[in-house]
């Protein structure tokens, strides 16, 4: 998964619609969709307005956002499972 996947998918989880995000860090809805695709790759100040308004620390967005293959030190089940209890976190 990359970074605008992890957005996309922690942005519906707490029930924000593109235009509501927008809105709360202040960038327009066609930029933060191209975020969200993949075709544009945001600053890590945009990235840190991201994960306020989606009230998800940034370390736990970008840890979503990683590939398995990144994360040697973990056990590819308990990265898994890491990554299931956050969006099951974020969904309460």
């Amino acid at each position: 998964m990359n970074i605008g996947l992890a957005i996309r998918k922690c942005r519906k989880l707490r029930n924000l619609t593109l235009n509501e995000l927008s809105e709360k860090v202040s960038l327009s809805k066609s930029y933060l969709s191209l975020v969200e695709t993949g075709k544009r790759k945001p600053s890590f100040n945009v990235l840190n307005d991201i994960s306020t308004a989606i009230d998800i620390p940034l370390y736990l967005l970008v840890y979503i956002s990683t590939e398995q293959s990144k994360i040697n030190e973990l056990d590819e089940n308990l990265s898994t499972q890491l990554k299931n209890l956050i969006f099951e976190l974020l969904k309460e």
